[in-house]
């Protein structure tokens, strides 16, 4: 544990919570249905809003791993912000800017559909996890009705330290220099089964959907993207689809009218960012490969959908 600033964080998000507990009870009805909700419409989508997450990140590289009833995607990117707690909490509260992919800080409740006890750790920092068990006794502590438990707007505060003597698996992310381990235990026969089926039919080109992401290591997978300028490299382990790729790129600058309905941070990023394109077609023979199975298109702005 190194400063203590997710710890803090943490708190003040928790008594924020508590506070609006107290005022309007009701609430706790409505956030455990808002998580529930999100839960379901990002069914089978824990695994790219992971993804998403990494790349936001700026990680380069994911490693994920099942082992007995727990999955873990570790990455090297800059690992769990203080700021970004809020957005994992809840809801619409989101550090993302626009340019990164997944902007209202739903994308975490995805994982509720795997573990309902997932955690965020910081090798050898700080770390967040979420329990109904631990909401529960939360929710009697202060007095207030735990017939709704939203254990997914609750987190609670996690060493490294306290984490891996738990888990001794930890062990290999830290030997292996990944920065940040997402570990979600509690996986049943039937959603370890979906998950290795999710893998086996992970689409490889959707590593053109990320800025910074260039590599994936799963069970029976790996997916290695190398940037070529306007030829690249896409290598899969499964010998799915076409190695080489023709890819254009281009940026757009809106007019400022344009921007006018935005907020003013997202002006801000769009004015100095930009819109990026990416376009990427198979090659054979140094010839874009016709082809009728349209693949699909990834839109990251103004929308957010996949």
């Amino acid at each position: 544990m190194k400063n203590g600033l997710i710890e803090k964080a943490i708190e003040e998000f928790k008594k924020r919570r508590l506070d609006v507990y107290k005022a309007d009870p009701d609430q706790i009805v409505r956030d455990a249905r808002v998580a529930e909700r999100a839960t379901k419409d990002h069914v089978g989508r824990w695994l790219f809003e992971l993804l998403q997450n990494s790349d936001d990140s700026k990680a380069s590289e994911v490693l994920i791993i099942i082992d007995k009833d727990t999955i873990y995607v570790a990455d090297n990117g800059h690992g769990l912000k203080p700021i970004a707690v809020r957005a994992i909490c809840g809801t619409d509260f989101s550090d993302k800017t626009t340019g990164t992919i997944g902007r209202k800080g739903v994308g975490f409740k995805s994982v509720y559909e795997v573990s309902q006890n997932p955690q965020v750790l910081t090798v050898d920092g700080e770390g967040i996890e979420f329990s109904p068990k631990k909401t529960e006794a939360w929710l009697r502590e202060n007095s207030l009705n735990e017939g709704h438990v939203p254990y997914q707007w609750v987190p609670y505060f996690i060493p490294w330290d306290e984490a891996q003597p738990q888990d001794l698996h930890l062990d290999d992310f830290k030997v292996k220099a990944f920065k940040t381990v997402i570990r979600l235990p509690g996986l049943s026969p039937e959603n370890k089964q979906k998950v290795k089926q999710l893998l086996l039919e992970w689409p490889p080109h959707s590593l053109f959907a990320f800025r910074y992401l260039r590599q994936i290591t799963a069970p029976g997978l790996e997916v290695v993207l190398s940037d070529g300028g306007s030829s690249w490299s896409l290598r899969d382990s499964r010998g799915q689809i076409p190695v080489e790729w023709y890819v254009a790129k281009h940026t757009e600058f809106p007019p400022h009218h344009l921007l006018e309905i935005l907020g003013a941070d997202e002006r801000k990023a769009v004015a100095t960012e930009g819109v990026s394109f990416l376009i990427a077609a198979p090659l054979e023979n140094n010839c874009v490969l016709p082809t009728s199975d349209y693949l699909p298109v990834h839109v990251f702005y103004p929308t957010e959908q996949n």
